[in-house]
């Protein structure tokens, strides 16, 4: 019997790439597919390309944002498998049943994988390679960096239990949803395939962005992350955001050098 795969979108004003993230949905191959959009009340051309595809389960209205429409969309899935697909990134083509042989193997739970960044004309700029092995454990690297990549994410939809989305966290929660499954002590694989692609483009949130602003954003939700899954605590104030800041470099750095001795 074939899987159903229940992907959820998140979407508002994406009429210019919203069809891309739709297709590559469509077109997979040997798999069951049901496709939930959550819109916030689009007002551009997204509800008239909606509307010319029948299999597609869409509510536009307004929401309290992407993380809301995430859950939102979570509530309503009835497959087997759940995948998260932002509404201008697309999948590559006939992915789908790897996914699901890989989610059928013994101790895996949820798995991730390559991907690239494209443009707003679907060119590859950047192949990103994810990280299979770390030197150190997952749980506590989850807390820093997030290593799995929405765009490349699925799930055995029994796994994820009672657990969402936290809509407190505006710009980080892919992270701290990640940091969650793992601290729960949910497994992750990796498919060593590209998957999807990441379309850059000028309206992308801020975990794309390296500006002071942004920057304090992430380190406050970060130092949120951290206390809210280990017994210790980081004060979240500017000596605080110094200590996660300069944690996560130190990570970053020693998880590049750990490329030359972690296959």
């Amino acid at each position: 019997m074939l899987k159903k795969i229940s992907i959820i979108t998140p979407s508002f004003n994406q009429g210019e790439y919203i069809e891309d993230n739709i297709k590559s949905v469509l077109h997979q191959k040997n798999v069951l597919v049901e496709h939930i959009i959550i819109d916030g009340g689009s007002t551009d051309k997204t509800l008239e390309i909606f509307k010319k595809y029948d299999h597609l389960k869409w509510v536009s209205e307004k929401d309290r944002g992407q993380t809301h429409a995430l859950n939102k969309a979570l509530e309503l899935t009835t497959g087997d498998i759940v995948g998260w697909l932002n509404a201008d990134d697309y999948y590559e083509k006939n992915i789908f049943e790897k996914v699901v042989n890989e989610l059928k193997k013994k101790n895996v739970n949820f798995v991730y994988g390559n991907f690239n960044y494209v443009n707003k004309s679907k060119e590859i700029i950047k192949l990103q390679k994810t990280k299979k092995n770390f030197f150190l454990s997952k749980k506590i690297i989850s807390k820093f960096i997030c290593f799995v990549p929405s765009v490349t994410f699925f799930i055995n939809k029994n796994d994820l239990k009672n657990i969402k989305l936290d809509e407190k966290m505006e710009y980080t929660m892919d992270k701290d949803f990640f940091a969650n499954l793992i601290n729960n002590n949910l497994n992750p694989k990796k498919i060593n395939l590209i998957l999807s692609n990441f379309r850059l483009h000028g309206a992308n949130k801020l975990e794309m962005k390296n500006d002071k602003l942004s920057k304090n954003f992430r380190y406050t939700e970060g130092i949120q992350i951290f206390n809210k899954y280990t017994k210790y605590k980081i004060p979240n104030n500017t000596m605080g955001k110094f200590i996660y800041s300069s944690i996560q470099k130190i990570i970053i750095i020693l998880n590049y050098v750990s490329n030359f001795f972690i296959k």
